[in-house]
This record gives C-alpha cells, structure tokens and sequence, in this order.
C-alpha cells in the first residue's frame, strides 16, 4: 500500500522522510510537493485550491497505478487530502 503524504503550507515533502525507519515494510511512503516547493521549486505556483487538488489527484493516479493508497496531510495539506 502506499501512503502519500501532503506536507503543511510552505513545507516540504521532506518532512516525512524520516517516518520510512517506523512504518511497515507493507508500506511505501510517497511525499508529495506541491508545485513551487521543494523538488518542484522550479515549477510556477497555482492560483487556486482547484488546480492544487487536480495536481495532486494526477500525482496520485499516476504513482498508485490503481494499487490500494492511503493519503495524509498536515495542517493545509489535510485540508488538501
């Protein structure tokens, strides 16, 4: 299974990476940048909530293959999930 995982506003996908030493070897943590931060700083920000869950919806799409997932976030990225 994975567990995508949505960082707070302004943060990074980073901060989930030291969860990979407490989970289960049945899941794959997969952190996800919004577009403008961390290994996407390069891209352009989005204007609005809609274009933010339609990139998150295709990041996802994409790497779950139609494998069962799990999505988290904190503070902002909760309201993403």
């Amino acid at each position: 299974m994975k567990l995508f995982c949505l960082p707070y506003a302004g943060g990074t996908s980073i901060i989930y990476n030291k969860w990979r030493k407490f989970l289960d070897n049945k899941i794959e943590l997969t952190p996800l940048d919004l577009a403008g931060h961390g290994k996407r700083m390069s891209e352009k920000l989005m204007e609005n909530v809609q274009e933010v869950v339609e990139d998150l919806f295709f990041q996802v799409r994409l790497a779950s293959q139609n494998d069962k997932f799990a999505i988290f976030g904190h503070s902002m990225g909760a309201v993403l999930a």
